[in-house]
């Protein structure tokens, strides 16, 4: 099951965001805090289960606003790869880039009309996938062989046909 943590202190923007949600997305739980402090003690306490889980916060949050709970998050090795989505009434240049420095995923202009909560759920379902494969490093190094090989080196005759068939060559002018 995918697992939306939603801060935001706006009671009413919570249940239309969640209502979009669970209007689009299958199989979605959407679990609602009020602020970032609360979000951080429901985070540290499910930790476990936080492969298939996307933040959707808000900037502005009484106690613990957006800035300071991404800021815990994306410095603790177990929560720096969830996925952060971070919402605002404002479209100050300035506090959008202070975001993205502390490591959001993406933000966005709250909605106002169902229209555009149906179209922030789409989007989430669309550009966020919940469920990620886990890659496991290899315990040992590896020789470098055969398509590896081959893509340092630059010869494109070595590779196998998905991969040449994809990229796209420019030829300088």
């Amino acid at each position: 099951m995918k697992t939306i943590y939603l801060a935001d202190d706006d009671e009413d923007d919570r249940m239309l965001i969640r209502d979009a949600i669970e209007r689009v997305i299958e199989n979605v739980e959407v679990i609602e805090v009020e602020d970032g402090e609360k979000l951080l003690t429901l985070i540290t306490a499910n930790s476990n289960c936080l492969d298939s889980a996307l933040i959707l916060m808000d900037m502005n949050m009484p106690r613990k606003n957006g800035l300071e709970t991404l800021t815990f998050l994306k410095s603790n090795p177990k929560y720096e790869r969830i996925p952060v989505l971070m919402m605002s009434t404002t479209s100050n240049h300035q506090m959008i880039e202070q975001a993205y420095k502390h490591g959001i995923d993406g933000y966005m202009i709250k909605p106002v009309s169902e229209d555009e909560f149906t179209s922030l759920a789409e989007s989430i379902d669309t550009h966020f996938p919940l469920e990620r494969p886990v890659y496991k490093r290899s315990p040992k190094p590896r020789i470098a062989r055969g398509w590896n090989t081959a893509r340092w080196n630059n010869d494109v005759k070595n590779l196998p046909n998905f991969w040449w068939k994809t990229v796209t060559y420019s030829k300088k002018r």
